[in-house]
């Protein structure tokens, strides 16, 4: 799976792009230029989507940095900022950048601007399958299939079950309160513990064939774990 780092100092915007991008790649974030130096110093990267204006300094000098140390020499910049002057713009695409994306961005057009350009460099990471258990994640077409040893059988999923139940999926045994399920799948809203009820509901009853289950915990949230494992929950 790609690996991908965002630094940005604004809350909102890392819940939105990790909500975006998390299905298909690995998202690692960082709040501040130094933050990010570290990661990049200790860890590859396939692509970098970096704010221009941070509190310790700039994304356009950062990027310069880079390329003089060799740090890292085959990420892909993609600019993501409220600068857009065409000035910033030409700037961004002087110093080497891919791409160069205002905010505000539309998740899913942020999802698919990075996917086409790593396609385009040819470092998209093959392999899009993910498996737990009898489940079988499509992450390239987020879909989910329920795996029998006589086949697979599709599960009907709408866009957002799919984001809720590989939220889950990626946290299993784990209790999760109301408010970092609505945080993590609905970044933009700020109250819903009746929206995360409504769609857990309709969630679990799709999973009824499944070895996995979403159990209830009485005053925490809610647990995606094996139905053989529920008498060990709570």
């Amino acid at each position: 799976m790609n690996r991908i780092l965002v630094v940005d100092d604004a809350e909102d915007i890392h819940k939105i792009v990790t909500a975006a991008l998390r299905s298909q790649f690995e998202v690692v974030s960082a709040t501040t230029l130094t933050e990010a130096l570290s990661l990049v110093q200790s860890k590859a990267f396939d692509l970098l989507l970096l704010d221009v204006m941070l509190a310790d300094g700039s994304g356009f000098i950062f990027y310069t940095q880079l390329q003089e140390q060799s740090l890292n020499p085959e990420i892909l910049i993609v600019f993501l900022t409220g600068k857009n002057d065409v000035n910033d713009r030409i700037t961004g695409y002087s110093l080497g950048a891919v791409d160069y994306i205002s905010k505000p961005v539309d998740p899913l057009e942020l999802q698919v601007r990075i996917e086409s350009n790593l396609k385009r460099r040819g470092i998209l990471t093959k392999s899009h399958v993910l498996q737990k258990g009898d489940l079988r994640f499509d992450l390239k077409q987020r879909r989910v299939a329920l795996v029998r040893p006589n086949g697979e059988t599709k599960l009907s999923l709408t866009a957002t079950e799919y984001s809720l139940l590989f939220y889950f999926i990626q946290r299993e045994d784990q209790v999760l309160s109301r408010k970092q399920i609505l945080s993590a799948v609905w970044p933009n809203r700020i109250q819903g513990n009746r929206l995360v009820d409504v769609y857990i509901s309709g969630l679990r009853s799709k999973l009824l064939s499944s070895h996995f289950t979403i159990q209830s915990i009485y005053g925490s949230g809610y647990v995606l774990c094996k139905r053989n494992n529920l008498s060990g929950v709570g």
